[in-house]
């Protein structure tokens, strides 16, 4: 009789057992659950650019064609409504049919003119994000390096040779818009912006908008403390670079 009370006694749990396994739970619990209770919408805006970036070099591998990923800027001297600027991406792939396509056209031919057959219509970033401009990168306010975004390239004192006019039916039925892009050849290398210009190669995303077409009518609605200065603040993105040579993307910030 003895024996039998001992053994029962001596498979119960302990209160020091119990409470390290309802802990352990506690802290599985707190690292899952971002994954069960969503994201941000800047955070959910940065996913779905990263996939756009990467779907469009894995298209124009796939068809061995030069492939374009256009995004909106500030949309200046239109009177596009609003929420269009700084928030809408589209993919092109080059008509391999173009009559006036040369076999040279491979290495050399005008990536300003060249005939493009739309892919993936025009996509909104989520409500409330737009794509970041470089002064809002913290790699730049914060280490004084010199950063812009692909964003910044169709500006009067930033001109990429990554610039070109895209079809844009939000503007209007058969309107054009001239927009920045990011250019994949078929080996799902950087094209365009060209090699000297590989300071146009960050894509990023802030919460905000636009009040107006021109670049100081960006409203950011998150900010963080600067990492350096007391008291200023910079807004909250995350970015990604974009390698020159191999196409692929690099998250560079995530600031949550």
């Amino acid at each position: 009789m003895l024996d039998s009370q001992s053994e029962t006694r001596r498979s119960a749990f302990t209160l020091v057992e119990i409470i390290t396994v309802v802990a352990l739970m506690l802290i599985l619990l707190a690292v899952a659950a971002p994954h069960f209770v969503g994201t941000s919408p800047r955070r959910a805006a940065f996913v779905q650019l990263k996939a756009a970036v990467e779907s469009a070099r894995a298209e124009a591998i796939r068809t061995n064609n030069e492939v374009f990923i256009a995004f909106t800027d500030n949309l200046s001297g239109t009177t596009i409504d609003d929420s269009y600027r700084y928030s809408h991406y589209a993919v092109f792939s080059r008509d391999l049919d173009d009559p006036n396509r040369r076999p040279s056209d491979r290495y050399f031919f005008d990536q300003t003119t060249c005939n493009l057959i739309q892919v993936q219509g025009w996509t909104a970033l989520p409500t409330g994000t737009m794509f970041a401009i470089g002064t809002e990168l913290p790699a730049r306010v914060s280490a004084g390096a010199v950063v812009q975004t692909i964003v910044d390239g169709n500006q009067p004192t930033t001109q990429s040779s990554a610039v070109r006019s895209f079809p844009f039916e939000p503007a209007g039925s058969g309107l054009t818009q001239t927009l920045p892009f990011i250019m994949f050849n078929g080996e799902g290398r950087v094209k365009f912006p060209q090699f000297y210009e590989t300071d146009f190669l960050h894509v990023g995303v802030v919460e905000g908008f636009c009040e107006g077409d021109q670049v100081a009518d960006r409203v950011i609605t998150a900010k963080m403390a600067h990492p350096t200065i007391s008291g200023q603040q910079i807004p909250v993105s995350e970015a990604m670079a974009i390698n020159l040579y191999s196409g692929r993307t690099r998250i560079i910030s995530v600031n949550r």
